[in-house]
């Protein structure tokens, strides 16, 4: 079975939960992708949206362009772990993994009143509105589609970690020229549990989820910048995502 994942952000204080499907920034834009609306769907396994320059990763984290927040991508099998989501510095995720994940499909009663509606059924006796800190985006997941990660870095305020994005994709573009976004495996959870998952056979897989519900920023990429890092104590997390560099598994021949 594959596993689905809906992206989290809080940001000064409030959490956004996301959908998966992406318009351009223009309204314009907008309703040209609803005339076509298979052209603006993400596909919801990680390893299906998960790339370099994908729309609805860029709409989602490219919110952090220059702007702190934390940021989880949820799976739906995190409720198999029921652990709350916790950054390394001890901040709490609003809402549990299995309740981020289903407040995507809470419904509104007749009343105004909101019910959780998951896996097709109404559980009766969890009526309640979401916290108020949290909110379902509505609509399409706006981007700029000339938003990258290229000549970027991404600073983890709760580890004190950095990645050069630059040299991240030079160690993890395949020989065709695909390349995972960093962002949703390190700050996934649930993962390696279900189809499209980014495997524990693959390189560096100990480092998805490494990130979750940290606090997070992406700035441009200056040699200065680094070297102010590194004086302050950041260290750069030098990790490689690649599906087709596998590792071998302890224990076996």
């Amino acid at each position: 079975m594959g596993q689905y994942y809906r992206p989290v952000v809080t940001q000064n204080g409030t959490t956004t939960l996301f959908g998966n499907r992406t318009a351009l920034i223009t309204d314009e834009d907008k309703a040209e992708y609803k005339r076509n609306s298979y052209s603006n769907y993400h596909g919801l396994k990680i390893l299906e949206h998960s790339w370099w320059g994908n729309d609805l990763v860029k709409g989602v984290i490219g919110r952090l362009y220059n702007k702190p927040g934390r940021v989880a991508w949820v799976g739906d099998y995190s409720d198999d772990i029921m652990e709350e989501v916790i950054s390394n510095d001890g901040t709490k995720a609003p809402m549990k993994p299995r309740e981020l994940y289903a407040g995507h499909y809470y419904k509104q009663n007749s009343d105004g009143t909101l019910y959780h509606n998951e896996q097709g059924y109404i559980e009766e006796d969890e009526d309640r509105p979401l916290p108020e800190n949290v909110k379902k985006y509505r609509g399409f997941v706006r981007y700029n589609p000339q938003f990258t990660l290229n000549d970027k870095i991404i600073i983890n305020n709760s580890r004190k970690e950095f990645l050069n994005c630059n040299t991240y994709y030079k160690r993890s573009v395949t020989d065709d020229g695909w390349c995972i976004n960093p962002v949703p495996l390190l700050t996934s959870t649930g993962g390696d549990q279900g189809g499209g998952d980014y495997h524990s056979n693959h390189i560096d897989a100990q480092h998805v989820g490494r990130w979750a519900y940290d606090e997070i920023v992406i700035k441009d990429y200056t040699p200065a910048r680094v070297e102010k890092l590194l004086q302050q104590g950041f260290t750069e997390l030098a990790v490689t995502f690649n599906e087709e560099i596998d590792v071998p598994v302890v224990g076996v021949v």
